[in-house]
């Protein structure tokens, strides 16, 4: 039950994070600048079901153009769900 309370506890703040990631790059959008979206890392893909899966993640956005085309496409993905 421990493992479990943690690996809530991390996807929160994981999206949390996502959550202020993407209002920066709506924020920019909006301000004129041109999103990056292009297709995501090989083997990324959501939704994120296990620990490995989020670690993995927590490594391709070290990279700064990876982050950005995975902030993109999130807000792309959040867009459309919300029609």
């Amino acid at each position: 039950m421990r493992i479990l309370t943690t690996l809530l506890e991390e996807i929160k703040a994981q999206n949390q994070t996502l959550i202020l990631l993407a209002q920066q790059v709506l924020s920019r959008s909006l301000a004129g600048q041109e999103l990056d979206i292009g297709p995501l890392p090989e083997g990324l893909q959501f939704p994120l079901c296990s620990m490995a899966e989020i670690e993995h993640l927590n490594i391709l956005v070290e990279d700064p153009d990876i982050k950005s085309k995975v902030v993109s496409f999130l807000l792309l993905f959040a867009h459309f769900k919300a029609f």
